[in-house]
């Protein structure tokens, strides 16, 4: 449920950054141009990216205090997948080769099954799982 800081940092995102950036930040912009400034083109790409980041921390910011969990931004695994907590493995030619850099990365769609066991892998050129 969205609280005031949503709908605050929403305004901010919809109204206030298109207005200024169509009143204050772009004609000056291009009043800088036109004076033949060198660096004007420099300053409003480092402008856009402070800006760009100063709107992540602050959607962070409200998302850490408002104590949301990763599913409410759809960042949680898809009902009925499950992480595989068991160690896995692939089966190349020279034999069976553990993969331990994939650990928390497989996720398996099943119900009954023990998800504490060696899962292995067929092996295929690229990248295994």
């Amino acid at each position: 449920m969205p609280n005031v800081f949503d709908v605050l940092l929403m305004v901010v995102f919809a109204v206030v950054l298109p207005l200024w950036s169509h009143f204050v930040s772009w004609p000056r912009h291009a009043r800088a141009v036109d004076a033949g400034d060198p660096r004007a083109r420099s300053r409003v790409y480092v402008r856009t990216i402070v800006e760009e980041w100063l709107l992540v921390i602050a959607a962070v910011a409200i998302f850490v205090a408002g104590r949301r969990s990763l599913d409410s931004l759809w960042l949680g695994a898809p009902v009925g997948w499950r992480a595989w907590v068991g160690p896995l493995s692939a089966l190349t030619p020279q034999g069976i080769t553990p993969t331990p850099d994939e650990q928390g990365a497989v996720y398996v769609l099943a119900e009954d099954v023990d998800l504490t066991l060696e899962l292995t892998a067929d092996w295929r050129d690229g990248d295994v799982w």
